[in-house]
């Protein structure tokens, strides 16, 4: 330790001239320009805004999926990982920061001597002045760390809430697939009465007996596959859930109505509204800082110490406080010769840092894909459904004429079936479709940067943990 009677303002003046070799880092600006994202002319700022309405579980109008959102969020274990992650940031924010105060200790001890036994007592403490901010910086890159684990919490809260969005229009979409296969199945078993019936009456052309069982045995294959799928959807859900997969879900027999479309907002809006847009970019501003941590440990550190202590032949003069001694000291210490680790640490942050950024123009592009996806998949949706549909009330209209025919004997099975066939695929398409549109409203929804429910307030900091997590900064603002 150097002589205490060393002023402060020599040591920072020594510091300065150890300094000389480390580079000043790249500012804020020159990382944010790196972030820039290519962006096609209509996603440009002056765009027509718009919001993506928080709630938007609500507007599919069904009481049994807000209900079962609502239990996910409850039991989902997944969900409960995220949420550990944020309580493990909160942790390393609170050890970052500690770093910045002051340490105080406290010893006892009594040792044997020739003479008796003597004892002491001290209290010691030490002070790191954070004058480059290396300690400012570290602790500032865990509060974005943190920043960045509640979006992530965010967004995991609101892709379960679209998984068990999704789950469920699929359960119900294979109860009404079961349901299709079951009255296809139905209307082969008339076919075979009917051929039966024909064959009795001597009026049936041969083979068309067989050829009707073998449709209706097909068509009880496809109920049995379809009960095994409805099953599965049932399990999906209910691990969503947190239950046990035993397909015990009830589903209900209709889809919910379709709710309006959302609109799509400028990029500025997607990109503050987006929980893992919002992540990646915490994680940038925690990159930074810990370049610039890095580059500060190369700086010289200054350490002020304390020590009072007392040493008697007797405990209660050791524990007197007019028999303390005090020491009051300043320390310099700067880095001289390290094998290179410091500069290698500073390369690992700055290539951490440029990794960072590279992950945040990663997931804003995938960002406008999945908008981009949204939109264009939502219209694609709607005119199929729109053409398949027109497309199935006709072949239902052709299957009813044709089965009529079939029963006067006008035509035979084959041409029945061609036309049942067509009719039955279609009704298939339909329902798949009204589901599917349902999926991928969601999936909008989700690209978007829509909120399923309004962000509860306990995934946004307290007024306290605000000031927690501020009050390291203030701390090496006031040591400058």
């Amino acid at each position: 330790m150097i002589d205490p009677r060393v002023p402060l303002g020599g040591l920072l003046a020594a510091s300065l001239l150890l300094s000389a070799c480390v580079g000043n880092p790249d500012t804020r600006e020159e990382v944010a320009e790196q972030q820039e994202v290519p962006m096609a002319e209509q996603w440009a700022e002056g765009a027509a805004d718009g919001k993506v309405a928080d709630n938007w579980i609500d507007s599919f109008q069904d009481a049994t999926l807000t209900a079962m959102v609502a239990e996910a969020m409850a039991n989902n274990s997944s969900l409960a990982q995220v949420a550990g992650r944020v309580s493990e940031a909160e942790a390393q924010a609170t050890l970052a920061g500690a770093q910045l105060k002051p340490t105080v200790s406290a010893a006892l001890g009594a040792t044997g001597t020739d003479g008796g036994s003597a004892f002491g007592a001290g209290l010691q403490a030490s002070w790191e002045l954070d004058v480059w901010d290396r300690m400012g910086q570290a602790a500032e890159a865990a509060v974005q760390d943190l920043l960045a684990a509640q979006s992530d919490l965010v967004g995991a809260r609101n892709l379960i809430a679209a998984r068990v969005s999704d789950a469920w229009f699929l359960s119900i979409s294979a109860r009404q697939q079961l349901e299709l296969a079951t009255n296809i199945r139905n209307a082969y078993k008339a076919t075979r009465e009917t051929t039966e019936k024909r064959k009795n009456a001597g009026t049936a052309q041969p083979g068309e007996l067989e050829l009707a069982r073998s449709d209706e045995a097909s068509a009880e294959a496809k109920v049995r596959e379809k009960e095994g799928a409805l099953k599965n959807a049932q399990r999906a859900l209910e691990i969503l859930l947190g239950r046990y997969p035993g397909a015990e879900l009830e589903v209900v027999p209709e889809l919910p109505p379709l709710p309006a479309p959302p609109p799509a907002g400028m990029p500025s809006a997607l990109l503050e509204r987006r929980p893992d847009v919002v992540a990646a970019d915490r994680r940038v501003n925690a990159a930074f800082n810990r370049t610039g941590s890095a580059r500060a440990a190369r700086m010289p550190r200054i350490q002020l110490t304390a020590n009072v202590g007392t040493t008697s032949g007797s405990l209660s003069d050791a524990l007197n406080p007019s028999n303390a001694l005090w020491n009051l000291g300043a320390g310099l210490v700067a880095p001289i010769f390290d094998g290179g680790r410091l500069k290698a640490e500073q390369a690992v942050a700055t290539a951490q840092q440029e990794q960072a950024v590279a992950g945040y123009r990663d997931v804003a592009l995938n960002a406008f894909k999945e908008v981009e996806d949204g939109l264009s998949n939502d219209a694609v949706i709607r005119n199929r459904l729109t053409f398949i549909q027109a497309s199935s009330d006709e072949l239902d209209k052709a299957l009813n004429i044709a089965t009529k025919r079939y029963d006067a004997g006008v035509i035979d099975i084959l041409a029945l079936n061609q036309v049942q066939l067509r009719a039955f695929t279609a009704r298939e398409q339909v329902v798949a479709l009204r589901a599917e549109q349902l999926r991928q409203r969601v999936s909008l929804y989700l690209a978007l940067g829509g909120d399923f429910e309004s962000v509860p307030d306990d995934l946004a900091p307290s007024p306290e943990q605000e000031a927690k997590m501020r009050e390291e900064q203030a701390a090496a603002d006031a040591a400058k």
